[in-house]
This record gives structure tokens, C-alpha cells and sequence, in this order.
């Protein structure tokens, strides 16, 4: 337990949309591996917002962000199904806004919202433990996922897009 004070004691605050600078993955991986045991380490080394395979021996709150993750991703098919389909689509633990917001990037910062509320929720019941190291770091990934939302960024994944399209 003391090492998990001495590293989350020196964590930036990270706050949703914030525009100061944070630290990277890299950084924040390379400050975590002094402090954590080796095992603990390898379990956040490869903790990814987008990862939903779930492995044996995880932590239970890696395997609950996973869980709500698959249930985020089956509820974002069932209402485009409905939509295709002209069906009413029931509402389920997602809320309808964050995923029908009025262009695609605005609904991938909805739904980076409702990941970072999740987060937010989970956090006070750890404290200086390998669980608030994980979610801390799943929130910061969320963080720099929305810091990579430029229009210099868009512009380039646009071009690529439409030269593929082109050859």
C-alpha cells in the first residue's frame, strides 16, 4: 500500500475535457513501473479503454469496465438496429443522448463522458490501491483521446480515408 500512496500521491488531478497538459501513456507507465510490483505492472501495462477481452486473474474493477464496456457496445447496436430497422429502440443503461448527438464527433465526446462518469463513480471505493491506479489510468487514456480530437488530426484521417477511396 505504500507505494500505491507515494505514486498516486504525485497524480495530476485529471478533470473531463481539462486543457492543461497531462502526462502521456508512456510517461505515466514508465513513473507506475517504479513504483508497483512487477505483476502489477503487467496488469496495467496493458490496460486499454477499447479492451474488452477479459483475462484470468484480473482485478475486479478491470473486469467491470470491460463488462460495461461490451454492454455500452451492445446497446450502441441494438439502437442503430432499431434505426435501421424503423423500430422504436427502449432505452437501456445508456442514455439515449450519448449516442444520438449531432455528429459523429459529438457523440464519440458523449460517450467519453459517460466513460468518465463510470470512472468517477468507481474511484472513491479505492484508495491506493492497483484499482485506483487502473481507473486513474483508464481515465487519463479518455483524457488524451479527447485531447487527440483536432481539426489538423481530422483533416489528415480524412485525407487517408478519401485516398484510399481513390486508388
Amino acid at each position: 500500500m505504500g507505494n500505491y500512496y507515494y505514486l498516486t500521491a504525485q497524480l495530476p488531478l485529471l478533470q473531463f475535457a481539462q486543457q492543461r497538459e497531462v502526462p502521456s501513456r508512456e510517461e505515466f507507465l514508465e513513473e507506475a513501473r517504479k513504483w508497483l510490483t512487477p505483476r502489477d505492472f503487467s496488469v496495467l501495462e496493458k490496460v486499454a479503454p477499447e479492451e474488452t477481452r477479459l483475462f484470468p486473474g484480473e482485478p475486479g474493477v478491470l473486469r467491470q469496465w470491460k463488462r460495461m464496456r461490451e454492454h455500452m457496445r451492445d446497446e450502441i447496436g441494438r439502437w442503430r438496429r432499431s434505426k435501421r430497422e424503423g423500430r422504436a429502440y427502449r432505452e437501456g443503461f445508456l442514455p439515449l443522448g450519448k449516442i444520438t448527438a449531432q455528429n459523429p464527433l459529438a457523440q464519440e465526446q458523449a460517450l467519453l463522458k459517460f466513460q468518465w462518469e463510470w470512472i468517477d463513480e468507481r474511484l472513491s471505493g479505492h484508495v491506493f490501491d492497483l484499482g485506483f491506479v487502473i481507473l486513474y489510468f483508464l481515465q487519463l487514456q479518455i483524457l488524451l483521446r479527447l485531447k487527440s480530437f483536432t481539426q489538423e488530426e481530422g483533416m489528415k484521417i480524412f485525407e487517408k480515408v478519401c485516398e484510399v477511396n481513390h486508388e
